[in-house]
């Protein structure tokens, strides 16, 4: 199950809304995305809404210490291989990691 998924579906319908606004998209293209229903069954965006969508969850994260954290490279194969990524992330470049095992609609 890729981050995003497992994010949405920690989250309630209003953190949803807000993590759709932060970043300046639809909750109905985060549930496409989060679904692979855009890249083949695995989340993958562009580099600069992976960077949208990373900051925005970090403010809802404040707010809701339960929500899992989002990476930049967690949702773009773009920035998974930038180099500045692995120097700056290390082992984190790869993936964040999440103890939640839950299989469901998002």
């Amino acid at each position: 199950m890729n981050q995003l998924k497992v994010w949405m579906i920690a989250a309630t319908q209003d953190e949803k809304a807000a993590l759709a606004d932060l970043a300046g998209t639809t909750v109905g293209t985060l549930s496409q995305i989060a679904g692979g229903y855009r890249s083949g069954g695995e989340a993958n965006v562009r580099s600069g809404m992976a960077r949208k969508l990373e900051n925005a969850a970090k403010v809802l994260n404040k707010r809701n210490l339960a929500l899992p954290t989002l990476l930049r490279t967690d949702l773009s194969h773009e920035c998974r291989e930038c180099d500045f990524a692995q120097k700056c992330l290390g082992d984190r470049a790869a993936a964040s990691g999440f103890n939640v095992v839950m299989d469901g609609p998002v």
